[in-house]
């Protein structure tokens, strides 16, 4: 394909990008966090295992838990997220006793929490693999120097020893006063139905012993409240869980205030159960599974796994996130971190922040056609571009969700003129690839393009440079770009990818002041079986409002 051709296409595409089979495309304004997932910084924990949990510590390594495929719990550790250390049995299954016969007793679940005093616990579930033998338990392993050693694991609540009276999915909280929680899903006191409960145990040292009666948090009659995650926004506890109210689970919150916790179960019809989505879903979708963090601007997330736009097979779902308000209400703005086959699966997923500007993913994968693994992969967030003044840039943009393949916008500004760089890593590098800057410098219209937007594209090898202005219809038209200059900053041979450098006169940086709409678009010629650019998350070429807020930070 030649360059013109490329340019071209790059130019007349109005196509809606995002994450595929999720997001949002109304024409109202966007000024929500939107998370920008990083294909290339995607790394297995482990050559294969299942339902993994990952945390970032203090001195900023990571670490994880992950059921292994012998059904043990394993810890390992990473300083950069891309090699992991081999995995640890913290929680080993093990063999009891029966009649005649041996069997087996192993975990699933694996959960992974720090304490504020550096300690770490591991929790899990034993499962036994035949009936009236041992009790389905949660069962936590303490670490006090990192994950080196560990505590013989404790058990913390027995159920019963059958299937359907077992308890399940462990998580922990750690509340502003010190004392630490779990929570997990509960049949056990209902042996002669169906249903279960999500259920609480409190240690006031550190996890080193446990309260002995579970406290009811939440119980719909008739249904099934699973698989709880909480945590704590302003003075409340929220825990995120699944509901099968009408069809398929929901994520759904439960929430009570810090000051009287959980002195009242939250039953189907408290005004403290609330449907965690902003958008409505068919019934027979099933979004399953949820867990849910905090970012460092206060905002919510939750991930959960769907069939939504896959499927009815639930064992096929994928995982998805959806980011929700300081309340952690009103989740919207999905995304799916993981390109997942409809024929494959992404499931038992969790998410964690790594700092305030990185949140993780993790999810159990076949991913290739490999046995199933615990995978790991970065998300940026991004609520506004802010430029500094000065001559060293700061990140705006990022693309990067479709390979390895990315781009990254950055920008500064300096002496009056607005230098933006662009950086593409790309090891195959071909006639074709292209890079487009779209802008816009007054007052939005929520419908299309106007004359205060300007659209920049400029071939891998600079040789090629094109600029657009919107007229009053909607459309686009060339114009002339001397208030452009684009030079080479890095393109050498091309071997891993090429830079750009887009410096603006004076007079149009003065447009720019204070407030910008901007996006950005990534045409990657050589993507395996990919012939689409690929726009910033949640950002539609044609609808200016819809484009990342940008701030020109001004030097005082």
């Amino acid at each position: 394909m030649k360059i013109a051709c490329a340019l071209a296409l790059i130019v007349s595409m109005a196509v809606f990008q995002a994450v595929p089979a999720a997001g949002r495309k109304d024409g109202r304004t966007f000024d929500g966090p939107r998370i920008a997932w990083d294909t290339s910084s995607e790394s297995k924990i482990a050559p294969r295992g299942g339902y993994s949990r990952v945390r970032r510590l203090p001195d900023g390594s990571y670490v994880a838990a992950f059921e292994d495929r012998r059904g043990n719990v394993n810890f390992s550790r990473s300083a950069d997220m891309v090699t992991w250390s081999k995995g640890i049995t913290v929680i080993p299954a093990f063999v009891v006793r029966s009649a005649d016969r041996d069997v087996r007793v192993n975990v699933a679940n694996a959960e992974i929490f720090p304490l504020a005093d550096g300690t770490l616990l591991c929790g899990g579930n034993y499962r036994p693999s035949a009936e009236d033998v041992y009790p389905y338990s949660i069962v936590v392993a303490r670490s006090e120097d990192g994950g080196v050693t560990w505590s013989e694991p404790s058990v913390l609540y027995e159920a019963g020893p059958r299937f359907g009276d077992g308890c399940w999915e462990p998580s922990f909280l750690q509340l502003p006063d010190g004392r630490v929680q779990v929570y997990f899903a509960n049949e056990n006191p209902y042996r002669q139905s169906d249903e279960q409960e999500i259920s609480m145990l409190e240690s006031r040292d550190g996890g080193r012993t446990w309260s002995r009666e579970a406290v009811t948090v939440s119980f719909r009659k008739g249904h099934r409240d699973g698989m709880p995650v909480a945590e704590c926004f302003g003075d409340e506890v929220v825990v995120v869980i699944e509901d099968n109210n009408i069809g398929q689970f929901k994520p759904y919150t439960v929430r009570s205030g810090l000051d009287r916790l959980w002195e009242v179960p939250v039953d189907a019809d408290s005004e403290m159960r609330e449907y965690a989505m902003s958008e409505s879903f068919p019934d027979s979708v099933y979004m399953g599974a949820p867990y849910i963090v905090r970012l460092p601007g206060g905002e919510s997330l939750i991930s959960y796994q769907t069939t939504a736009g896959r499927t009815e097979e639930w064992e096929l779902s994928c995982m998805e996130v959806a980011v929700g308000d300081a309340s952690a209400r009103s989740f919207s703005n999905r995304t799916r971190p993981f390109n997942v086959p409809l024929d494959h699966e992404g499931k038992w997923n969790a998410v964690a922040v790594a700092d305030s500007s990185t949140v993780i993913a993790v999810s159990a994968l076949d991913k290739g056609g490999q046995e199933i693994a615990p995978w790991v992969k970065k998300g940026y967030i991004f609520r506004e571009g802010i430029v500094p003044s000065g001559p060293e840039p700061a990140r705006i943009l990022f693309i990067g969700s479709r390979s390895r393949h990315n781009m990254t916008v950055s920008a500064s500004m300096d002496r009056g003129r607005i230098s933006m760089n662009v950086n593409v890593n790309d090891d195959d590098v071909v006639p074709g690839d292209a890079a487009g800057l779209l802008i816009h410098t007054g007052r939005l219209n929520d419908g299309h393009v106007t004359p205060k937007s300007y659209r920049i594209v400029v071939s891998c090898d600079a040789s090629s440079v094109s600029v657009f202005r919107g007229s009053r219809d909607g459309s686009w038209r060339g114009i002339d770009g001397r208030m452009l200059e684009v030079s080479q900053a890095a393109v050498g041979t091309l071997q891993d990818g090429y830079s750009l450098r887009i410096l603006t006169d004076r007079g149009f940086a003065r447009k720019l002041r204070p407030c910008f709409r901007m996006t950005a678009v990534h045409h990657d010629a050589s993507a395996s079986k990919e012939t689409e650019p690929e726009f910033f998350i949640f950002s539609d070429p044609e609808i200016p409002s819809t484009w990342l807020k940008c701030r020109i930070s001004i030097a005082r």
